[in-house]
């Protein structure tokens, strides 16, 4: 998301509906018909000028940006908590209010401040904005956000960016589904080999990047920082937590995930990659 400083776009209805919007194809509102996103984003300077528009997409390593908002489970938020705490040495703070929420406690806030917040969103997003009961919203600076992305793709925390899975095509669902995996708000998973493998689809221009995570609980904390040592291979994603030891490797496609799971060779490749995963954690931690 970024504030622009010339009028542009459409009005839209609702800035935390466009954002919902925004998550399958680019965005520019000039105006929203919501007082709430009004008074959050136009008119206040959030950076020295009154914003004219806002310029709102799916997340691009090279756009320019404000705020990048992330929109996930609870239970993703904690994922990312414990990252972030990792990274950053700092806590993940919930500042809200229910009130102007993806505008204001995610967005402007998040501007004003210069630190990410997790907003619990708010009636009218909820309601009106498409959101469901399961759902929060956190928005981080867009150049904190960078950073962040950084550690997890190089390989030191586990990727957490998935596309939510009923945004994705029908056919690739099924797909998924049908090799085993059932359908979580952001994730698949599934039983392989006596594990539970979770699998990520990457958001993007081009969403041909997935991700394949298990883990493993060890008697102590010992144990299992013994047994991170063995991952030392590029490839795997691997870290503690407390008596737990994550791991997860990126799958990079040739193509976008929609065209890729037609491929008749897909299925065999995908299940020897999760497989070939499985057995590589077994082996390792034996």
């Amino acid at each position: 998301m970024k504030l622009l400083e010339t009028e542009d776009g459409e009005v839209m209805d609702r800035f935390c509906s466009a954002v919902r919007e925004a998550t399958n194809r680019r965005v520019i509102a000039k105006a929203f018909n919501c007082a709430g996103a009004e008074v959050s984003l136009f008119l206040e300077p959030l950076k020295g000028f009154e914003a004219q528009g806002i310029l709102i997409e799916p997340y691009n390593e090279k756009g320019d940006y404000d705020v990048v908002l992330v929109i996930a489970t609870p239970e993703k938020v904690m994922e990312i908590s414990r990252a972030f705490r990792q990274v950053f040495g700092d806590l993940l703070v919930a500042r809200f209010s229910g009130s102007r929420a993806v505008c204001g406690e995610a967005t402007a806030d998040v501007i004003k401040e210069g630190e990410p917040n997790v907003s619990f969103l708010c009636e009218g997003a909820r309601v009106l904005g498409g959101y469901s009961s399961e759902e929060v919203v956190v928005g981080f600076p867009a150049e904190l956000f960078r950073r962040f992305e950084r550690e997890l793709v190089t390989g030191k925390l586990k990727a957490l960016c998935g596309c939510l899975t009923d945004d994705l095509p029908e056919h690739v669902k099924k797909k998924f589904m049908s090799m085993g995996f059932d359908k979580a708000t952001d994730h698949f998973m599934g039983y392989i080999n006596g594990k539970i493998v979770s699998v990520y689809v990457f958001r993007g221009d081009v969403s041909d990047r997935v991700a394949i995570y298990t883990s493993l609980k060890f008697r102590s904390e010992e144990e299992t920082e013994k047994a991170l040592e063995a991952f030392d291979d590029g490839e795997i994603i691997a870290y503690r937590r407390e008596k737990w030891l994550e791991v997860s490797k990126v799958l990079k496609l040739e193509e976008d995930i929609a065209r890729a799971v037609k491929r008749p060779e897909f299925e065999r490749w995908f299940l020897d990659e999760v497989e070939g995963l499985v057995k590589l954690v077994k082996t390792k931690t034996a």
